[in-house]
């Protein structure tokens, strides 16, 4: 049976991590799948995301339907088990996860795992939040707290992409990365 691999984007609020996948969906192959999140908010413009209520969210939660799950920001996000089935197939999976829980999805997949950090430089990220309108000026800071400390991902494999400039640059960028994960299985 074939092995995948999963690619865990993450990344500060404001970094464009939704942007740059939806940039690369339209050059991927068939090996690539881009995980849909379960969200409990509803998604903005640029996120490819299954909104649910906190009980449903629980519920699907208890009844073990997410290979992943995690809180942060006031709202529970989930990957579907899937994604499993996907790996299984030889899939490179790409799932917009969360730095704080990388160390469990690294206990989960292992050998597996390939973390991709979107980042941008700070004045862009603080941009970002305030442009898109989604939360008010004390979410915002919070949420750029947060990234703060939460720091740099430490993994051995961690692979980063700059979005402070041109989106295209990032999304090429991202493309070339994980054609390369896909020519490897």
């Amino acid at each position: 049976m074939a092995s995948g691999a999963v690619v865990y984007v993450v990344g500060p609020s404001g970094a464009g991590k939704d942007s740059v996948l939806r940039g690369a969906r339209d050059h991927l192959d068939q090996r690539v799948r881009i995980a849909v999140r379960t969200i409990t908010r509803p998604p903005s413009e640029s996120e490819r995301n299954r909104e649910v209520s906190p009980e449903t969210f629980a519920a699907e939660r208890e009844a073990g339907r997410y290979a992943l799950s995690w809180e942060a920001n006031g709202h529970r996000y989930g990957i579907g088990t899937e994604i499993d089935d996907w790996l299984d197939r030889g899939a490179v999976v790409v799932v917009n996860g969360s730095r704080a829980h990388l160390p469990r999805a690294a206990e989960r997949y292992g050998d597996r795992l390939h973390p991709l950090l979107i980042t941008a430089e700070p004045e862009v990220l603080a941009a970002r939040l305030a442009g898109r309108g989604r939360e008010t000026a004390e979410e915002r800071l919070a949420r750029l707290q947060r990234s703060d400390a939460l720091g740099r991902p430490d993994h051995e494999r961690l692979h980063v992409i700059d979005n402070s400039g041109a989106l295209d640059d990032a999304v090429a960028a991202c493309v070339d990365f994980l054609a390369a994960l896909g020519d490897d299985r």
